[in-house]
């Protein structure tokens, strides 16, 4: 297959971003192809590129209907049965980030809030663990400290 242009692919780690900021929450509608591309200036091949990304990736879920969907929350306790380790960290701004790492040392999925609370709470997959990894974002787990 194809490598996809760059263009799309900025465009697209930039909408996961945006989700993932809590700009479009978890479960919500999602921009449409029109949508996105009036927003963006592209063409509605490359919007549909877009959101094919966004979906390979987890991020939205595509509807039968052609509508598409932010990827629901997970719950940690989830991640960990699937044998992810979860690390939180805070943000330069004074926020919190909690990051699942798969035994590869792939992020799989993320989430930031004010609390450790909401940081975990609002995870969402970044690439779907049956599919591997092929995401937006790769970075090996944090060492502990103490």
């Amino acid at each position: 297959m194809a490598k996809p242009p760059a263009k799309a692919q900025k465009i697209a780690w930039e909408l996961a971003q945006r989700i993932h900021a809590g700009e479009f929450p978890p479960g919500s509608w999602f921009l449409s192809e029109r949508q996105l591309a009036k927003e963006y200036d592209i063409s509605r091949g490359t919007s549909r590129r877009v959101l094919g990304m966004l979906a390979d990736e987890g991020v939205i879920i595509r509807t039968p209907d052609g509508s598409q969907v932010c990827s629901p929350a997970l719950s940690v306790a989830e991640l960990l049965k699937a044998g992810h380790s979860v690390t939180l960290t805070q943000t330069a701004e004074g926020r919190v980030k909690a990051d699942a790492f798969d035994a590869g040392g792939c992020v799989t999925a993320t989430g930031e809030g004010p609390t450790p609370e909401q940081a975990m709470s609002g995870m969402r997959y970044l690439s779907p663990p049956q599919t591997g990894h092929a995401g937006f974002e790769q970075a090996p787990p944090p060492s502990p400290t103490s």
